[in-house]
């Protein structure tokens, strides 16, 4: 049943994806399906209560990340913007699933349900209870923030300078000062970390010795956070401090091997026996989920599981472990977990004790029934161009500055053109493109797109600044990989035209189901929306929205740039306005870091606005659609204007 008794002979309706009826050789209704268990085992499907998503790392930001070289001055205070090792912001349930090949194989071993765990940082995301199926993450997603994940060490990204914290030491106390800022005042808008951690729920953390186990306690209870140790190997030792549940790890020691035939491998098996023994005595008298994160070999998890019984854990425990402890530790137990009318039919047929380890006959998932050793491999998705070296031999290379080709090869090295040259081909060493009787080009640029977003506009106010299209960028857009197949490799990625000042744009490279992050054009400047003309006065579709006239659309342009002057005027004055957003990105098209591209047609309009730009400085660099740019094309040279 998943609690630890078993009903004989046992009939189980199931009804629009609940559990109707559960009883004794209970009759079935003639329209039913009806799937033979007889000689086989009917549990609840397999929980993992801590299935880790790897968190991937925040970008460094050396102005807070590292701060200013401390060859110059010590760092005197805790930088209240520093987020190295903290990804509290991530939320399981809006983050790809697992790959389909790793979710086939918990299918395989009878486990239906994960709480997937953005983990691997001091801070990481919000978990959730998923199937483990490829479904969309709306239809997959039982529960939403099950706990948060906690841990005492973290990678930063490849290639991060050295910067604070380096150590466990640093690690610990970053940890304190960023729970502590959680409690403080009121956290700014633009902290989604801080924010997310305000709100406490289980602290999924992390600690697999005695010594981890009594920190994560100590520093959880310290900031009034409910602590529930994962891994948990040494929970024997810590019995005086963790109260509540646990997530095992079945293994309790993983020993290096010794070599064959010493005197270790002896002494090594009886350590484990006795760290063995010792566990499961902690375990007999507390509820517990397991975890098979961690298992190289997943079939090693269920040898273990049975070790722990062999050593003096209840069997029942253990079922009740696997079932309805991940259900009870993620708050589910009234959905999942065990098999009984009214509780959603997430089921798992055994052809042997689930103990056993063996393959699993059958899932019910929702109410579908599938058979995990029948399904096909995920088929891989269509191979997408990436940056590995090639060399197209034999081909017709063009570019901008070549107006007759050149037959040749064009060789290619960390995802940069090494040598373009005829005569003898390059050395073979890589990937070899036979490009013969082709043209070879640069991948086309477009320069005005839409593309890959989930949003375009933010028109509610006129001013939009703050808003960027990275926040909504979706990788897995069907048009990124059309526009590579037409040849196009980068775009730039507009807001739309709703408002006289839009939203920060990007510059992509089309490299679709990349992370939003992989899709940045590198080293790309920072590029803001503006609009003229019908689009933006909007007088007709709102009109209590400000402006509703071209010399309106004007004068919101001055004011904006106004109202900057004097945000930058306070703030070097040390007066320490209140961050804001919108003034933030204005202040930065008023000190260079943002440059604006502007959609416009007529060309008083576009005039006025050069005018403007040149009178606060701002660098506008090019109008999108111009139609009558070509009426002042010298006075837009003269201002280094495109088009």
């Amino acid at each position: 049943v998943g609690d630890g008794t078993r009903l004989e002979r046992a009939t189980v309706l199931v009804k629009d994806g609940r559990i109707e009826r559960v009883a004794a050789d209970a009759p079935v209704p003639e329209w039913y399906r009806r799937i033979e268990g007889k000689g086989k085992t009917l549990s609840p499907a397999a929980i993992d209560a801590y299935y880790a998503l790897p968190a991937p790392p925040a970008a460094e930001n050396p102005d807070v990340d590292g701060g200013r070289d401390q060859a110059e001055d010590a760092a005197y205070t805790m930088r209240i913007g520093n987020r190295r090792g903290v990804r509290a912001e991530l939320d399981a349930a809006t983050l790809p699933a697992p790959a389909p090949e790793l979710l086939l194989a918990e299918r395989k071993a009878g486990f239906g349900l994960l709480n997937l765990v953005p983990a691997g940082q001091l801070v990481g995301g919000s978990a959730a209870l998923a199937e483990a199926t490829s479904l969309s993450r709306r239809e997959a997603v039982l529960a939403r923030e099950t706990g948060r994940a906690f841990g005492f060490r973290f990678t930063p990204p490849a290639g991060a300078p050295r910067a604070y914290p380096a150590s466990l030491l640093g690690n610990i106390a970053h940890l304190r000062q960023f729970l502590s800022d959680a409690q403080g005042a009121p956290a700014p808008g633009d902290d989604p970390a801080l924010l997310a951690v305000r709100r406490r729920s289980r602290a999924f953390w992390q600690s697999d010795s005695e010594v981890e186990m009594r920190r994560a306690i100590r520093l959880g209870t310290e900031f009034g956070w409910t602590v529930v140790p994962v891994g948990a190997g040494e929970l024997d030792l810590a019995t005086d401090v963790v109260k509540g549940p646990v997530v095992l790890s079945p293994n309790p020691v993983r020993f290096p091997i010794p070599p064959a035939g010493s005197r270790a491998i002896a002494e090594r098996d009886a350590l484990r026996d006795e760290r063995r023994k010792a566990l499961a005595t902690a375990l007999r008298d507390r509820p517990f989920a397991l975890t098979r994160s961690g298992y190289g070999d997943r079939s090693e998890f269920f040898a273990d599981l049975k070790r722990l019984v062999s050593a003096g854990l209840p069997r029942e425990k253990a079922i009740r472990a696997l079932f309805l402890g991940g259900a009870e530790i993620t708050g589910t137990a009234d959905r999942v977990g065990t098999v009984a009318p009214g509780k959603l039919a997430y089921l798992a047929l055994w052809d042997d004790d689930p103990l056993a380890g063996k393959p699993v006959d059958a899932l019910v998932l929702g109410g579908r029934y599938v058979r995990p050793s029948e399904e096909r491999a995920p088929a891989p998705s269509p191979r997408i161009p990436t940056e590995e070296d090639l060399c197209g031999c034999g081909g017709n290379a063009v570019d901008h500055m070549i107006e007759r080709g050149v037959e040749g090869d064009v060789r290619f090295e960390n995802g940069k053109i090494v040598a373009v040259a005829a005569g003898d081909p390059p050395s073979r060493s890589g990937t070899i493109v036979d490009a013969k009787g082709r043209i070879v080009t640069p991948g086309l640029i477009d320069a005005h797109t839409h593309l890959a977003t989930d949003s375009t506009n933010e028109g509610a106010d006129a001013v939009t600044p703050e808003v960027r299209i990275f926040d909504v960028l979706n990788p897995s857009a069907r048009g990124v990989y059309q526009k590579l197949a037409g040849g196009c490799t980068t775009s730039l990625t507009l807001h739309g035209s709703a408002n006289p000042i839009g939203g920060e744009s990007l510059i992509i490279k089309h490299r679709w189901k990349a992370t939003p992050e992989n899709m940045i054009f590198p080293g790309s400047p920072r590029v803001v929306k503006f609009a003229l003309g019908e689009n933006v006065k909007n007088g007709d579709r709102d009109p209590a929205r400000y402006p509703a006239t071209r010399p309106g659309v004007q004068s919101v342009y001055r004011r904006a740039f106004t109202a900057a002057r004097q945000y930058l005027a306070d703030k070097r004055a040390g007066k320490n306005p209140r961050k804001d957003l919108r003034l933030e990105a204005l202040a930065d098209m008023l000190e260079g870091r943002i440059i604006i591209h502007c959609h416009g047609y007529r060309q008083d309009e576009m005039l006025s606005l050069v005018r403007t730009c040149k009178e606060f400085g701002v660098k506008l660099v090019a109008f999108q659609h111009a139609l009558e740019a070509y009426m002042i094309a010298p006075e837009l040279a003269k201002a280094g204007v495109g088009a």
